[in-house]
């Protein structure tokens, strides 16, 4: 008999925080908080880390290579991105 794969999509709200540079070219200590709209313009090179970020090791499965034996049987894929 074979399992049918069902697809659970877990959301999550960003809370970006960005460290900009002074003058010196250093990372200010204190963050700067981003709103929902302002990130809208990162979704592009999050989405860009995110690929780079993943090994090829992974495959399709990404992050679900790294479960344990009992939660890879049940786990078939885990594959962060976002989306507005």
């Amino acid at each position: 008999m074979k399992k049918e794969l069902t697809t659970l999509r877990l959301w999550n709200p960003l809370f970006p925080h960005i460290y900009p540079r002074n003058e010196w070219g250093d990372l200010e200590n204190n963050p700067v908080d981003l709103s929902a709209g302002e990130i809208l313009e990162y979704e592009d090179k999050i989405l860009d880390l995110i690929e780079r970020e993943r090994l090829s090791d992974e495959g399709e499965r990404g992050l679900a290579v790294y479960l344990d034996d009992d939660l890879s049987r049940k786990v078939y894929s885990i594959n962060p991105t976002v989306e507005e």
